[in-house]
């Protein structure tokens, strides 16, 4: 899990700084004060979503009956 983490952190970061090369930025590998150094100069608030089926699948990758009742649900939702 901390690997998965990391490995988003610097995605994020990767996007962030290739967008934004000529802001200033405290510290360019801490992902929240990044955004907040974007913010600040962009004054544009950043949506976080966080998509819970994505573990979800991660979870039970050997358990076909299992993500056939997710995908089920994820459908008809």
């Amino acid at each position: 899990m901390e690997e998965m983490l990391n490995l988003l952190q610097k995605s994020v970061l990767w996007e962030l700084l290739e967008k934004y090369p000529d802001f200033c930025y405290f510290d360019e590998t801490n992902l929240i004060r990044t955004m907040q150094d974007v913010y600040r100069q962009t004054q544009v608030p950043f949506v976080v979503i966080i998509d819970e089926w994505d573990c979800i699948f991660r979870e039970y990758t050997v358990d076909a009956k299992a993500q056939k009742n997710i995908w089920i649900f994820y459908g008809d939702y």
